[in-house]
C-alpha cells in the first residue's frame, strides 16, 4: 500500500459508556488481550482491517485497537473483532497544547457510540499521540503497518494440510488451556510457502529427522514410531498455580510421506490429567454461496475413515467401569470430524479455522438420515441440515476437563491410532498434555 492510501484513511472510534462493558475492554488491554463490538455499516462501512481508537469518556483516550471483520449482525451491521493493541495510558484531550480543531473531531465522533474519523483527523490523532507518547510510536507504527496486510486463501494442496497442522496445534494448545496468543505464530503467507511442517515455525521446535533423542521423548507414548517420520516437535511450559508443578505441552507434527503425498491431517489429544485421548479428523467445506457450506457425505475418503474408525471402535472396544472420578465422560464417543469454512494465512491473527466438530458417530446416524437428502437425492451435509456440532469455543473445555474422550488401557490404544493415522498417510498432530516430572 502506498503512502498517499496510508495517509488517505480515516480509523474508527469507539467510546464504551456502560461500565460492566468498559471494565472488561480495560481488563483486556496488553498482550493476548481481545474483544469484539457491533459496528454500523451506515455511518462507519468498516473494511475487512481497521485499527480502532477506544474511549471511555469524551475527553480521555484509552487505547487504540487493531480488529478484523467477523460476522453480520441482526441489526444489519457488523461485528469486529479486536485483538492486538496499544495503550494510551489515559491520554487526556484537555491537556495544554492539544489542537482545538483534533479535540472537536474527537468529541463531535465521540457523540455517537461508533463512528470514524475523518482522514486528516485520523492522521492528526496519530501524529499527536506520537508526540505526547513517544513511547508507543513503534507499536503504533506496527498496528499502522498489519492493517495493510490482508488475508489470504489458501492456494493448494500442500498449504491445506499445513494450515490444517496449525488450526490443530493452536486447538490442543486451547484443550491444554495454554495462550495461544502468546505460544502459536499467525499463519503468514511466508510459513505456507516455506512448505515445512507447521510446528517448525514455533520457536524451540525441534526436527524429527536429526534432533530429537530418545530420552527427550520418553514420557510420550509411542514416541519411537516417530523416528522415521519427518516433521518436528515442540515442548511449551506454563507456571502451575500455587504449589502444583509446571503444566507442559508436547506437540509434535509427524508424516511419513512428503507433505504433497498426504491425504490429511488428523489431531491426537492425550490429556495425562484424565488420561483421556481424543482424535479429531479435518475435513475442508466446501463453498456454495457466501453464507452456504456444504460438505459430500458420499466423498470416497470420509467413507473409508467412517469404516477404519468403526473397525478400530469395535477392536477398541473398552468393557471397564468407571472406578475413579477422573474416569467418568459424558459418552463413548472419542473420535470427531472437523468440517473447517474457509482456511486462510492472517498475518494479524491467532485465531483458529471457523468449522463444526461433529461426533463421528453423529455422522453416521446423520448420513443416513432423512435430513441429509438433498433434492437429487445426494447425501450432503450443511449447517442447517446436520442441525447440531460443537464450535471451537465449545469444544475445547469439554476436551480439556475430560468430559469426552476414551477411558482406561491408553498405551496400545494410542500406539494403534498413532500407527492407523500414520499408515493412511496423514499428517498427524499428537499433542501429550501433563505436569512437569523430576528428572
Amino acid at each position: 500500500m502506498t503512502q498517499n492510501e496510508l495517509v488517505l484513511y480515516g480509523g474508527l472510534t469507539l467510546r464504551i459508556t456502560r461500565q460492566g462493558e468498559a471494565r472488561d475492554i480495560r481488563n483486556k488491554i496488553g498482550e493476548g488481550g481481545r474483544f469484539s463490538a457491533e459496528f454500523s455499516r451506515r455511518d462507519t462501512q468498516p473494511a475487512e482491517r481497521e485499527l480502532c481508537l477506544v474511549a471511555f469518556d469524551r475527553d480521555v483516550l484509552d487505547s487504540i485497537w487493531l480488529g478484523r471483520l467477523s460476522t453480520e449482525t441482526v441489526t444489519g451491521g457488523v461485528r469486529i473483532v479486536f485483538d492486538q493493541n496499544v495503550s494510551l495510558e489515559r491520554l487526556d484531550l484537555r491537556e495544554a497544547g492539544t489542537p482545538e480543531f483534533l479535540k472537536d473531531a474527537i468529541q463531535k465522533a465521540f457523540t455517537e457510540r461508533d463512528n470514524r474519523l475523518a482522514s486528516d483527523a485520523w492522521q492528526n490523532l496519530l501524529a499527536w499521540i506520537k508526540e505526547r507518547r513517544p513511547h508507543v510510536a513503534p507499536a503504533l507504527q506496527k498496528l499502522e503497518s498489519l492493517r495493510t496486510q490482508t488475508i489470504s486463501p489458501v492456494s493448494n494442496l500442500v498449504e491445506h494440510i499445513i494450515a490444517e497442522q496449525y488450526d490443530a496445534t493452536g486447538a490442543a494448545m486451547d484443550f491444554a488451556e495454554f495462550s495461544r496468543e502468546q505460544n502459536l505464530p499467525p499463519l503468514k503467507k511466508e510459513i505456507l510457502q516455506r512448505g515445512e511442517a507447521f510446528i517448525l515455525n514455533l520457536s524451540n521446535a525441534k526436527t524429527l529427522e536429526s534432533d530429537i533423542t530418545a530420552h527427550e521423548m520418553r514420557h510420550m507414548i509411542g514416541w519411537e514410531l516417530f523416528q522415521s517420520c519427518k516433521g518436528g516437535v515442540v515442548q511449551l511450559r506454563r507456571e502451575g498455580r500455587g504449589l502444583e508443578p509446571d503444566h507442559l505441552l508436547t506437540v509434535v507434527n509427524a508424516h511419513q510421506k512428503s507433505l504433497e503425498e498426504c491425504l490429511g491431517v488428523d489431531l491426537i489429544f492425550h490429556q495425562s490429567a484424565y488420561n483421556s485421548c481424543v482424535l479429531v479428523q479435518y475435513k475442508r467445506l466446501e463453498k456454495l454461496s457466501a453464507k452456504f457450506w456444504s460438505f459430500d457425505l458420499n466423498d470416497p475418503g470420509l467413507c473409508e475413515q467412517l469404516q477404519v474408525i468403526e473397525e478400530f471402535k469395535a477392536k477398541h472396544k473398552s468393557k471397564s467401569i468407571e472406578k475413579a472420578l477422573h474416569d467418568y465422560r459424558l459418552g463413548n464417543e472419542a473420535f470427531f470430524i472437523k468440517f473447517c469454512q474457509e482456511e486462510f494465512s492472517d498475518p494479524q491473527s491467532t485465531s483458529l479455522f471457523k468449522g463444526w466438530y461433529v461426533p463421528v458417530e453423529y455422522v453416521k446416524y446423520f448420513k443416513e438420515s432423512n435430513e441429509s437428502l438433498g433434492p437429487r437425492q445426494g447425501r450432503r451435509l450443511t449447517d442447517k441440515s446436520i442441525q447440531r456440532w460443537f464450535s471451537n469455543t465449545e469444544f475445547a473445555p469439554l476436551v480439556s476437563s475430560g468430559w469426552i474422550g476414551t477411558k482406561t488401557g491408553m498405551t496400545v490404544l494410542i500406539r494403534d491410532m498413532i500407527n492407523a493415522s500414520l499408515d493412511n498417510n496423514h499428517a498427524l498432530v499428537y499433542a501429550l498434555a501433563g505436569r512437569s516430572r523430576p528428572e
